[in-house]
């Protein structure tokens, strides 16, 4: 049996075919032949077997199985270690055990079990060190799977990130500028409410608000609604979560409040309505103002004038008026035939006006004020300075070396005032401005040895002779009967106004208006002389919005 195999050593071939195997006790376990089997055997199963070598028992010919890779023993006395494709790994020949004899020496050796059981056991080791360095370099490639993954999410996170500050960033500006401009919508809006201006010239008491009061309502709250906090903007590692909710919040903040249907402010709509005809305004695109008592029909009545009916709320009376044009309101606030007296006197007396004393002159006078003044209830020419005060203007006073002197702007210095003259006139110390004869040379003002006379009356005032010091002289309203009103300066009411009743309010903003001054000026001013404006603040603090 043991023909078949090559002499020892003589490495013509590097598989283990032919090879009689044997167990541990010298026992034959079968041949090692090429899979699969050719014709002529007794059975021939050989699809059942997956490796290129199989055993095979020559006395039995039966097929015993595949060849697995492992440590075995040849008849021959050679060990062999092969793998699972039938390749020889390892040969030796093994030392055979000699028997005792005569007292003899013991064994010069392993048997052939030990030494069986050795290369299995060194196989089995080396199995392990191959099962393990692949395991080790499975998972040195799954850890490294798993830091490009890490990798890769990371910068994707970082680049919306980067989106979401931008977009955060971007809508931020938008939103402050959209707040400039309801800021200036609600300057525009509070002089325009022909409804609410409507109502006071006739005397009527208004219940429940005007659409236009109510959009200029929501345009405080927006204005007043202080800017998201964006410093998470600034964190390296901020939670894309809480970036995307302020991004959406923004979002929402970007909406001015809807102006209202009725009205000439902000872009509303007029539209004619026939006798008996109404109209539902103020409920808002969701029906808001229906739940919040906004809501309000118009209804024009066949004698012309308009029902304002509210919808529900505290208004449950109304309003009823009679609409003028722009003109015919001018004409209704100027006039006091026609209730001018009215809604101002109160005005005017909060000021230090006797009750029902209103500032008039004659227009055809041009001395105006000071010279030709109308009188209702009263009006003493003679307190002019005083009343210009009252009305927020200051005199201008120039005291030169110890003599005070009027200053005209347009001629120079003018009459001296003596000390009495300032209970007189009205005249305060803080309305004169210290010079030495030096800085009045330097002005342009050369009073030697010329002293001017003494004032004996109270001096002709024109507009541009009472600038005070942010520049704004006499506002005047014509009235259409040749008369003139004297408005006090938006300064003089600053602290005041915010309490003035919505419909004072619009008539005094008209006013302005016609005397020249837009109604953002006028609130502009206020704000700077109030107590949080730049007048009490310094130039660092800025104007209230």
């Amino acid at each position: 049996a043991g023909g078949q195999f090559e002499p020892e050593g003589s490495g013509a071939s590097d598989t283990a075919e032919g090879y009689r195997l044997v167990d541990g006790n010298g026992n034959y376990i079968g041949t090692i032949i090429e899979n699969p089997l050719g014709p002529g055997m007794r059975r021939q199963p050989w699809a059942r077997w997956k490796t290129p070598f199989i055993l095979y028992n020559e006395e039995t010919r039966d097929y015993i199985g595949d060849l697995a890779g492992g440590s075995y023993m040849t008849d021959l006395g050679r060990a062999i270690t092969v793998d699972k494709n039938g390749n020889i790994v390892q040969s030796r020949v093994m030392p055979q055990t000699s028997g005792g004899g005569g007292g003899g020496g013991g064994s010069a050796g392993l048997s052939f079990a030990q030494e069986l059981e050795l290369l299995e056991e060194q196989s089995r080791l080396a199995g392990e060190r191959e099962e393990a360095q692949r395991e080790f370099q499975g998972e040195e490639s799954a850890l490294d799977r798993a830091q490009r993954e890490r990798l890769e999410e990371l910068s994707r996170e970082n680049e919306q990130r980067l989106q979401l500050v931008s977009s955060i960033h971007s809508l931020h500006g938008e939103m402050l500028d959209i707040q400039g401009r309801a800021r200036e919508m609600k300057a525009q809006l509070i002089g325009n409410d022909p409804l609410r201006a409507a109502v006071g010239l006739q005397g009527g008491v208004q219940r429940g608000s005007t659409p236009a009061q109510s959009f200029m309502g929501e345009l405080g709250g927006f204005i007043r609604r202080p800017p998201p906090d964006i410093s998470l903007t600034g964190q390296p590692n901020a939670d894309l979560g809480q970036l995307g909710a302020l991004q959406r919040g923004l979002v929402n903040r970007l909406q001015l409040p809807q102006a209202p249907s009725f009205g000439l402010a902000h872009g509303a709509q007029h539209f004619a309505l026939s006798p008996g005809e109404g109209v539902l305004v103020g409920e808002g695109r969701g029906g808001e103002g229906l739940s919040q008592g906004t809501a309000e029909v118009i209804v024009q009545n066949d004698d012309g004038t308009i029902d304002v009916i509210p919808v529900r709320g505290g208004a449950q009376g109304g309003a009823r008026l009679t609409p003028s044009q722009s003109d015919r309101i001018a004409q209704r606030m100027t006039e006091q035939q026609t209730g001018f007296t009215q809604p101002f006197e109160t005005l005017f007396a909060g000021l230090g006006f006797a009750p029902g004393q209103i500032p008039m002159a004659n227009r055809a006078n041009a001395s105006g004020f000071w010279q030709s003044p109308m009188r209702p209830g009263g009006f003493d020419p003679l307190s002019g300075a005083a009343d210009l005060q009252r009305l927020g203007i200051r005199p201008n006073l120039v005291s030169i070396d110890g003599v005070t002197y009027f200053f005209d702007q347009e001629g120079g210095l003018g009459q001296r005032i003596a000390g009495g003259d300032f209970q007189d006139f009205g005249f305060r110390p803080q309305d004169v401005t210290q010079l030495t004869s030096e800085s009045a040379a330097a002005l342009g003002l050369n009073v030697a040895p010329w002293a001017g006379p003494q004032l004996t009356d109270a001096p002709a005032l024109g507009p541009s002779q009472t600038v005070n010091r942010l520049g704004t002289g006499l506002l005047r309203m014509q009235t259409p009967h040749g008369g003139e009103m004297f408005l006090p300066d938006p300064a003089a009411i600053a602290a005041d106004f915010r309490n003035l009743d919505t419909g004072m309010q619009t008539l005094l903003l008209q006013s302005y208006e016609l005397s020249g001054l837009t109604a953002l000026g006028a609130i502009e001013r206020m704000e700077f002389f109030t107590p949080t404006g730049t007048a009490v603040q310094g130039p660092d603090a800025g104007p209230v919005r």
